[in-house]
């Protein structure tokens, strides 16, 4: 069947609007699935992924079948995934990423469901500015509205929360909801001990320092370590897929600033095991400690296969020092749940 058909699907889904593409005849689409996406859809059973049952669950709670889903920063279409498995209704769900190798998988996944439909947010710049999210939804169902707006554990990403909010208030309906979550959030109840993955990142890849300052079978790496140049570049590459960790109150004060009312937020904790922990930093390895081998990012060029061995095991013997072979780590999340007030 061609992938962009939206014929003979196995769910008999509620009408998108007149004249929309559920899922759009564009060059990324005719692509293979790319092998990192693949891996990074099969942690979609960790768990991780628990943080999502707050979301879900508030979903559940207002959703109508007429309504239409926006859910940004979908990756590989996993929440979608975790929402069918509660319901069947026909309400709709339109998946958006910035990456083409993300939502291909998504387009496996749904492409004969048509509550399902996606949307790619292209880079329209050489230093990475976005589309806008009226222009990435297009002219009809910007007209029609979405109903709600999800974004799970990717918030912390953005660079300009004020342009992105703004965004979602002019794509939302008058009164619909943005969900809002993330575990990388200033969170005044977190405990000495509980983990963040930023501080995760940041504490590996110096406890990894030390190791190949010390360890004679990590010597061929001693060098970069002093490269000021080099570990300047990755750093920068971490800040940006790890950024800083900002306090709650900055987001409730964008939120509002741009329309949206937050309406109240709360924390919870999301109990991991260490094992877990390490299968979600690697498929980012060449983030998280990319300067062991080299990275087509920064040098050009791929690491070699004995130097990819050296960078895994570095990873998960550092996370395992770092939290002294715990069985259980247990992480804050915070929830905002927003209403659109104004325009």
């Amino acid at each position: 069947m061609d992938l962009h058909s939206n014929h003979e699907s196995r769910k008999s889904g509620g009408r998108w609007p007149e004249g929309f593409d559920r899922i759009p005849d564009e060059d990324w689409l005719k692509k293979p699935v790319e092998e990192s996406a693949m891996r990074y859809n099969k942690h979609g059973s960790n768990a991780f992924n628990k943080n999502w049952d707050p979301t879900i669950a508030q979903v559940l709670s207002v959703l109508d079948d007429e309504h239409i889903i926006l859910d940004y920063s979908c990756g590989t279409g996993l929440f979608t995934e975790r929402l069918f498995e509660y319901f069947s209704r026909p309400t709709r769900i339109l998946n958006v990423d910035v990456s083409p190798k993300y939502l291909r998988v998504v387009a496996d996944k749904f492409k004969l469901d048509d509550r399902v439909a996606l949307r790619l947010q292209k880079r329209i710049s050489e230093n990475g500015q976005l589309q806008s999210l009226d222009d990435t939804i297009g002219e009809v169902l910007l007209n029609r509205g979405i109903d709600i707006l999800t974004s799970a554990n990717a918030v912390h990403l953005y660079p300009n929360l004020a342009d992105t909010f703004a965004s979602w208030n002019r794509v939302l309906r008058r009164g619909g909801l943005a969900l809002v979550s993330t575990g990388d959030m200033s969170n005044p109840k977190k405990r000495q001990g509980d983990w963040r993955l930023h501080d995760t990142v940041e504490v590996v890849h110096t406890i990894a320092q030390e190791i190949v300052k010390t360890e004679p079978l990590f010597e061929k790496y001693r060098h970069l370590i002093d490269d000021d140049s080099l570990m300047l570049a990755y750093k920068e590459i971490r800040s940006r897929v790890y950024p800083p960790i900002k306090p709650i109150d900055l987001y409730l004060d964008e939120l509002s600033d741009a329309g949206l009312e937050p309406l109240h937020h709360f924390e919870e904790w999301i109990e991991i095991s260490t094992t877990e922990l390490i299968d979600a930093l690697v498929p980012y390895h060449d983030v998280v400690l990319g300067w062991i081998g080299g990275s087509e990012k920064v040098e050009g060029d791929p690491p070699t296969q004995e130097a990819l061995r050296d960078r895994l095991f570095l990873m998960k013997y550092c996370a395992t020092k770092l939290y002294m072979q715990r069985d259980r780590l247990r992480g804050p999340w915070t929830y905002i749940t927003c209403r659109k007030f104004r325009d």
